[in-house]
């Protein structure tokens, strides 16, 4: 597995909103716990994106940070990574309504991850 992060932190919360690893990225949104329930998550998914993690129902400021991010930067696409838990809910939403608010015209990808490790697109 040679998949790598491009950068640190990932930490949606933490990470700045504009930054070069941004530049005509794709982006990976991932419920912090999506790797831990993925064993093929590093593997699968990250390589070729530019990873942000966080959980859904603590982050406050989703829509705002994720808006943003879209806003200042040349973003090509987005992956969003949820887990099937109620938790997870507010996830979609909440970066659906980001990409219309940035008013740019960004494909999305949504996958959802079970307790099993099963991945549905």
């Amino acid at each position: 597995m040679d998949a790598v992060l491009k950068q640190w932190p990932i930490k949606l919360r933490d990470i700045s909103i504009v930054a070069p690893y941004f530049h005509r990225a794709s982006l990976l949104i991932a419920a912090d716990c999506a790797a831990y329930a993925y064993p093929a998550f590093h593997g699968r998914l990250t390589e070729g994106k530019t990873l942000v993690i966080t959980c859904p129902c603590n982050e406050a400021l989703l829509h705002d940070r994720v808006r943003n991010i879209l806003v200042y930067n040349d973003i090509l696409d987005v992956t969003l990574v949820k887990v099937s838990s109620d938790c997870c809910a507010v996830f979609p939403v909440a970066v659906m309504n980001a990409i219309k608010n940035s008013g740019k015209d960004i494909p999305l990808r949504m996958m959802t991850v079970f307790p099993d490790g099963e991945v549905v697109d």
